[in-house]
């Protein structure tokens, strides 16, 4: 093949992309046809940082967080924020942000203790009565940890 057919036929498979591009358009993205529906008062309603499934399931965990982490702690958040500082957890960042990374946390470390204590009452095959006092310590664990 020479040079001048292999520019033509670059050339004309450009132009004929182009046609199609202009002909058809492709589809829009989802989160540009999604975004109007879920909230038209609030702009931006994707953050970068934050994905859909982020931005509509985030704010449903951060309260059961901060529930459970009000169950869990006898005192306010004022205190817990105090205790947070003086063990130098989440330096740089502001109160809000340090109680909600620290309530998920707290969560975590709950679910995750009794999730592993009812595995474990399923695997050992253990009575119903004997499951439920594995998942309270379980919970406790999870908890206090």
């Amino acid at each position: 093949m020479t040079a001048m057919a292999v520019l033509t036929a670059a050339v004309s498979a450009l132009a004929v992309g182009l046609l199609v591009k202009t002909l058809v358009p492709p589809p829009r993205w989802l989160r540009a046809r999604v975004e109007p529906y879920l909230s038209p008062s609030l702009p931006g309603v994707f953050p970068d940082e934050a994905g859909p499934i982020r931005s509509i399931f985030g704010p449903m965990i951060r309260d059961l967080a901060n529930w459970v982490g009000r169950l869990i702690d006898g005192w306010g958040s004022g205190v817990t924020l105090l205790r947070l500082r003086q063990a130098g957890w989440y330096v740089g960042l502001s109160e809000q942000e340090t109680m909600t990374r620290f309530r998920l946390i707290q969560l975590r470390s709950v679910l995750l203790g009794s999730g592993v204590a009812l595995l474990v009452g399923q695997l050992v095959g253990a009575s119903g009565l004997i499951r439920l006092v594995l998942l309270g310590l379980g919970l406790v664990v999870g908890a206090t940890r």
